[in-house]
């Protein structure tokens, strides 16, 4: 028997395969999917360790399941210091151009790893690593094994690509928390506005600092007015001072401080009433964060697309959420795929045959006019 290693393993989501090339294909039929019969062994294959900047010599492994994988050293034996790399991981890869969301407690497992490249979940800390190990163990039912039938599916260069793109940026503003940005993100395509703004605002302070020094403080070091940079260093300018000025000397544009002006609005609004955001304020405070990682990025002579996120601000459904569940076939579109399941009868559907339990508190009555 060849040797193992512990790990720790996350499970982000959306649910994705990682192939090693386009020839590493999957296949999953329904009636695999029914009877628990597909692939296992393959869902527990790493499929490329790759390079994130890690602990040298240690490296990040991708498991054929959408896994991502570090060793169980000293340094990531406690959850919440693991997390932070996975998120840092996950940040650059979302800043690069892949749709990724961060990881919880939840989505973590620990596990181990043969020599050989083949990993088992073991102690799962949450329902969505539970799953994972659930599918991978052929113990889950076909409500979720359908997740296996042509799933998404991205190649490992994909991944690593847009992880070095995304690191290059991260790298440049080393006071933003790469789990608040990806979570501001997650939150508003599942559409906890409140949440989203929080973590966007304080993505947009971090942001701002880092700008501040760069543009602001910096340039007045060795100038010839006394304590001018430590004025400039104290806390009395806070975040809308400091936007005025940098938009007063054309470092930030029109259309940016607008964004930032309208996120500023309802966050403070939302900061002494408790009022629920709205939409297009959470969108601009996530406009904001994209074009101010591009600008910064620009001020270095580094060219970055703000596209690669922002893309994802202007649709209505979460980018590899599941499949639409219908349970009328006249609900069904056009040309769209259907792959079906008996309901289990129940009283009072019309399924339902014979004799229930009932009780005469639990009758529901109408209350309202006739």
């Amino acid at each position: 028997m060849s040797g193992i290693q512990a790990v720790i393993i996350a499970n982000p989501k959306p649910f994705r395969l990682i192939l090693r090339d386009e020839s590493d294909t999957w296949e999953c039929t329904t009636e695999q999917v029914n009877r628990s019969t597909y692939n296992y062994v393959k869902l527990h294959r790493a499929t490329r360790f790759i390079d994130v900047n890690l602990k040298q010599p240690f490296t990040l492994g991708l498991g054929y399941d959408g896994s991502l994988i570090l060793p169980l050293i000293k340094d990531y034996a406690d959850p919440d210091k693991a997390l932070d790399e996975f998120n840092r991981v996950i940040a650059a890869c979302f800043i690069g151009g892949l749709y990724i969301e961060a990881v919880s407690p939840s989505d973590l497992s620990f596990g181990h790893i043969a020599n050989c490249g083949y990993y088992r979940h073991e102690h799962p800390l949450g329902d969505n690593a539970e799953l994972h190990r659930a599918i991978g163990e052929q113990g889950a039912g076909s409500f979720f094994t359908i997740k296996l039938y042509s799933p998404p599916q991205i190649l490992a260069d994909d991944f690593e690509s847009a992880y070095k793109v995304g690191n290059e940026v991260l790298a440049l503003v080393p006071t933003l928390s790469p789990t608040l940005l990806t979570t501001a993100f997650t939150y508003y395509l599942t559409r906890q506005l409140r949440e989203s703004l929080t973590h966007a605002w304080i993505s947009i302070e971090q942001t701002v600092e880092h700008l501040w020094q760069e543009e602001i403080v910096e340039n007045a070091k060795g100038g010839s007015v006394p304590k001018r940079r430590k004025f400039l260093e104290s806390q009395q300018w806070n975040l809308a001072h400091r936007v005025e000025l940098l938009f007063s000397l054309g470092v930030v544009d029109e259309d940016l401080y607008r964004h930032l002006n309208t996120a500023r609005f309802e966050r403070n609004e939302f900061q002494h009433t408790g009022k629920t955001p709205s939409r297009n304020a959470v969108n601009s405070a996530l406009t904001a964060i994209s074009r101010l990682l591009a600008l910064i990025a620009n001020l270095k002579g580094r060219e970055y697309d703000d596209q690669l996120i922002t893309r994802y601000l202007g649709d209505e459904k979460r980018p590899g959420s599941p499949a639409v569940t219908v349970t009328n076939a006249k609900n069904l579109t056009k040309d769209s795929d259907a792959h079906w399941r008996r309901l289990i009868p129940l009283p009072g559907f019309n399924e339902w045959e014979g004799e229930f339990e009932t009780y005469d508190d639990i009758q529901l009555v109408k209350i309202g006019p006739e």
